[in-house]
């Protein structure tokens, strides 16, 4: 299943459009193996997450969650580096209250990935 985005007011939202995927028995075990080897598995986490980086409050749209890390959606990747200090602030998936310090460790076309500082 791939999706459509479009932006409005600076968040991208995804709307899933039906494809016929071919699969691969190959490359199919291959991805397997690489989720297998995830130290915490992501869960999909489609939520609004309220952080800060250098005294700012900002807004980014959360993709997925982990026990160690996060992932943020984000078009305005030129604000972000990598190593970047972050406070989150956020609902987990039970609606529990959360407050994770982190950095970036990973910045791709779509988003930020944020890894958490357990304290």
């Amino acid at each position: 299943m791939s999706s459509i985005n479009y932006q409005e007011n600076g968040l991208d939202n995804n709307f899933p459009v039906e494809t016929q995927t071919p699969t691969n028995p190959e490359i199919d075990i291959l991805n397997k193996d690489l989720d297998d080897r995830r130290r915490h598995p992501r869960k999909k986490f489609d939520s609004l997450i309220d952080f800060v980086k250098g005294g700012n409050l900002i807004k980014e749209k959360a993709k997925d969650l982990s026990y160690s890390g996060i992932f943020l959606k984000s078009s305005r990747l030129e604000k972000y580096n990598i190593n970047d200090s972050l406070t989150l602030a956020f609902q987990d998936t039970s609606g529990q209250p959360k407050k994770y310090k982190g950095h970036i460790v990973r910045k791709d076309r779509e988003g930020i990935g944020v890894h958490f500082l357990i304290e």
